[in-house]
């Protein structure tokens, strides 16, 4: 009974942290491609082809350059995941920021997902 209590602990520990841009804080973990929470461990939303989609209304939130997001309106960084597994009071490498200390650089923009057109 130990062992499977603690295999079902191993298995629910979150794999990625992304944390806020702005502030460096952690904002949400990720199980799969639904990303959770950390405030309040509810499913906030889900990564589908690159994109940050709400779990209520489905609606882009963000869009994935390497480990950044970039709000689907503005373009700018809101979010990043951390290179390395990093828990929440793991303080992030001063000058990383996602992919390559993306601060300060211009925000880059994706061409529409061409899917399903043949």
């Amino acid at each position: 009974m130990l062992p499977d209590l603690v295999a079902d602990q191993l298995r629910l520990r979150p794999q990625r942290w992304v944390y806020r841009f702005d502030d460096h804080s952690p904002f949400a973990y990720a199980h799969g491609r639904d990303f959770v929470r950390a405030a309040d461990h509810t499913v906030w939303a889900h990564l589908s082809d690159g994109d940050l989609r709400s779990a209520r209304s489905g609606r882009r939130i963000a869009y994935a350059v390497g480990d950044v997001f970039y709000d689907a309106l503005t373009h700018a960084p809101v979010y990043y995941q951390s290179p390395e597994l990093a828990l929440p009071g793991t303080p992030v490498r001063e000058g990383t920021c996602g992919a390559g200390g993306a601060r300060g650089e211009p925000a880059p923009h994706r061409e529409p997902s061409r899917t399903g057109t043949t």
